[in-house]
């Protein structure tokens, strides 16, 4: 096997150390390009020394597995910047500086390429732009790691729920979704990529609502680290009493938390649903549904605590209308819940009805009642579907997807 030089570049972080990882064991890393980096004699150090690790640079931004010198810095001050805007309110502000860095960012991981001669550059949605189109005279590979669903298809599924143009209001993705520009930039991007990487059916048939042959997306799923998520059983008697939901997320209409919160507020005898994320989003939902008995809102914790949350719950929830392949979702397997999900959520690709989970027909209120309805007329399989739930998590691992992403990376490179 030749071996490649592969460039994996990322101007934020995302999922990119677990590629990097799956690369680097092929012996085929050339270099990773970043923006905020912890590495010796740099801004992010010296930021993260000046405010004593409060902002944990150096736990997150910083691979044990690989040398500094395999590390390229484009671009660092502008992505401390981006960092500090994204906890603001200055949304408008934030997406303008968010797009001029990557472009910025793109063009010079292009001319890095070209330099030390790569055979494949990777990059992901939304940032891949600038690099893909001074590529696109050369040899070089270029492949889109695509985390999310494409946003043509996310605006085609917003506008199938819409009843009136006031409701665009309640999707904070509306200032790219209605944007022609916007638009037109996230096309060109799709267009200027020869091969995707993605992490679910779902994002698999979103780039094809947009073109994209079906022999140019490489299916790879996302892991979870599953010794983090201590498996205990559940109360092994739950023929009596409210069962326990719990969703953890950032709470959004695209996470279908509007439909979920009117399901439950109509079953306070049934169920209890505790929610973990920020609801800041969502504030017209939140002082409707606060005051509800059995509605808790916890607001965001730290993600070491999330264990002890999944420990006291029965079932996870999930409706969103479109994701990647949703992490916690995988996280609540894990710890041993089942989970009731969407088909648009990319890890319902692992739940086998009535094993391990529920898969909801349609993204609707009715449509969780009549779940939860079910779910409560066979609570008694409850704990056993949990303990698939955890066997499953098991099998989708960190290392689980390093292997699937090399096998993919040969695939594409014609070596396998």
């Amino acid at each position: 096997m030749t071996k490649k030089r592969i460039i994996v570049a990322h101007p934020e972080k995302q999922h990119s150390y677990r590629l990097v990882e799956a690369i680097s064991d092929m012996g085929m890393l050339d270099e990773y390009i970043t923006t905020v980096y912890y590495k010796k004699r740099n801004i992010t150090r010296w930021i993260d020394g000046i405010t004593k690790g409060r902002i944990r640079l150096k736990e997150i931004r910083k691979m044990p597995f690989i040398a500094d010198e395999k590390v390229k810095q484009f671009c660092e001050l502008k992505g401390l910047m981006l960092l500090v805007l994204r906890h603001t309110a200055l949304k408008k502000l934030t997406n303008r500086m968010q797009n001029f860095n990557f472009d910025i960012f793109g063009k010079k991981v292009a001319l890095e390429a070209v330099k030390r001669k790569a055979d494949v550059v990777i990059m992901y949605d939304t940032n891949s732009l600038e690099c893909f189109n001074k590529l696109k005279n050369t040899n070089i590979i270029r492949i889109m790691d695509t985390s999310i669903a494409n946003r043509e298809y996310t605006k085609h599924i917003y506008e199938s729920v819409i009843k009136c143009k006031t409701d665009w209001d309640n999707f904070s993705e509306k200032e790219i979704l209605l944007n022609k520009k916007e638009m037109k930039r996230l096309r060109d991007e799709i267009k200027q990529t020869d091969y995707f990487l993605v992490p679910s059916q779902f994002v698999k048939k979103s780039l094809q609502f947009s073109g994209v042959a079906a022999e140019k997306i490489r299916i790879v799923p996302y892991g979870v680290d599953a010794k983090l998520f201590q498996f205990s059983e559940r109360r092994k008697d739950i023929s009596s009493g409210v069962m326990e939901l719990l969703f953890v997320g950032q709470c959004s209409y695209r996470k279908g938390i509007n439909y979920l919160l009117e399901a439950v507020d109509k079953l306070p005898e049934m169920v209890n649903l505790t929610i973990v994320g920020s609801y800041m989003g969502i504030p017209d939902l939140y002082e409707k549904y606060r005051q509800s008995q059995n509605i808790k809102f916890l607001g965001r914790i730290q993600h070491d605590k999330l264990p002890d949350v999944y420990s006291k719950a029965d079932i996870f929830v999930l409706p969103s209308l479109s994701e990647g392949m949703s992490l916690v979702g995988l996280e609540a397997m894990a710890a041993g819940l089942p989970l009731l999900c969407s088909q648009n959520c990319g890890v319902n690709d692992v739940v086998i009805e009535n094993e391990n989970g529920w898969i909801l027909e349609e993204i609707s209120t009715n449509s969780i009642i009549q779940s939860l309805n079910y779910i409560n007329s066979i609570r008694h399989r409850i704990p056993e579907m949990g303990i698939r739930a955890r066997k499953t998590a098991e099998q989708y691992s960190w290392d689980y997807y390093k292997n699937n992403m090399q096998k993919a990376i040969l695939q594409i490179l014609g070596e396998l």
